[in-house]
């Protein structure tokens, strides 16, 4: 693994340094925290699949021991604070801008750490962790570009090949093409945001059919970051029966913001989860979604008589707690259904 001096100088002498469990989390978890973040801030900015496996193996453990989510938050947040103020000193001393390029790639790896540790705390049991997004390929020093266009491309009856080679054809000889269990990651040069965008829809255009596209605008260093969002835009879409299209951040805005706070994401999932667990009733309340609540289109959508839809209706009412009637509690649980998703990726 290649190593950047400036940023990390002293930190091998920090993996010495004790520190107070403050009661946000078991010694053990702590070590493996620490660990998986000085192995990403101190390196290439890239960790393993099994340091990314082992993050969400205590997240698992964790809930089986019945602790509280918020506890993990606190886990990473007082650990990214102690290599912050541990190692943030000896990166200021060897170079200029080393402690603030410290502390980004700091707080970058803290985002990656507490995302596995909640897909492991939310894991469904029985399923296998799933596998974290392939790292891209690091072009040579001649060639790097200043950002990517990454996308997350879904298109459901066309083979992988023309799919890609569509892609590239948009995308320029320097396009990456990553295969992932649902789809591609396409990662294109794209200098600017706007530029971003346009290709998507350039590709999208050219798929055609039932094609969706998640784009969002990452410079090179923040690319595995850019991955991870595509995939949760992907992941809402999908939940909430989005058509084709291409779709952004600012399309799943409030659900994502939900996602990122694990006691609302706690709360949200635990709500919705027994509606979820049962394919009626799971069927039902995404057709009331789809249908903005509308009653009539949603016994169309499922080609269901009024009565036998409204029982199921009451179910899910009387499961969650929520009336899907009121407009307020239907946002609710359609943000719940939006974060169960994001949770399972």
């Amino acid at each position: 693994m290649t190593t950047h001096a400036p940023v990390s100088t002293g930190l091998d002498s920090c993996l010495d340094l004790g520190f107070t469990d403050s009661g946000g989390g078991e010694p053990s978890l702590r070590r493996e925290l620490f660990a998986a973040l000085i192995e990403v801030v101190s390196g290439s900015g890239q960790w393993s699949e099994q340091t990314a496996a082992r993050i969400r193996g205590e997240g698992v453990a964790w809930a089986a021991r019945g602790g509280p989510v918020s506890a993990l938050r606190v886990a990473v947040q007082e650990t990214t604070e102690h290599i912050l103020v541990s190692g943030g000193h000896a990166a200021a001393g060897a170079a200029d801008g080393s402690r603030d390029e410290f502390a980004r790639r700091l707080a970058d790896a803290g985002r990656r750490v507490a995302r596995e540790l909640n897909r492991g705390f939310f894991a469904q049991p029985g399923r296998e962790a799933p596998a974290s997004v392939p790292e891209p390929p690091r072009p040579g020093p001649s060639c790097a570009p200043p950002a990517y266009a990454v996308m997350a491309l879904r298109a459901p009856g066309r083979p992988l090949g023309d799919v890609e080679a569509v892609a590239r054809g948009h995308g320029g000889p320097e396009t990456a093409v990553l295969a992932s269990a649902r789809g591609l990651y396409v990662l294109a040069l794209a200098p600017r945001p706007e530029e971003s965008l346009d290709l998507a829809n350039r590709i999208h255009r050219d798929l055609g059919g039932t094609a969706r596209l998640a784009v969002h605008w990452k410079p090179y260093n923040e690319v595995t970051a850019g991955q991870l969002l595509v995939d949760d835009i992907c992941a809402v879409v999908d939940a909430l029966g989005f058509g084709p299209g291409v779709y952004q951040l600012d399309d799943v805005l409030v659900e994502y913001a939900a996602a990122q706070t694990p006691d609302i994401a706690q709360r949200l999932v635990g709500m919705v989860q027994p509606v979820l667990d049962d394919r009626v009733l799971r069927e039902t309340l995404s057709a009331v979604i789809s249908a903005d609540g509308d009653p009539d289109l949603a016994c169309e959508l499922l080609t269901l008589r009024r009565k036998f839809f409204d029982r199921r209706l009451r179910r899910v009412e009387e499961l969650t707690g929520r009336r899907v009637d009121g407009p307020r509690d239907l946002q609710v649980l359609r943000t719940a259904v939006a974060v169960a998703a994001i949770m399972r990726q």
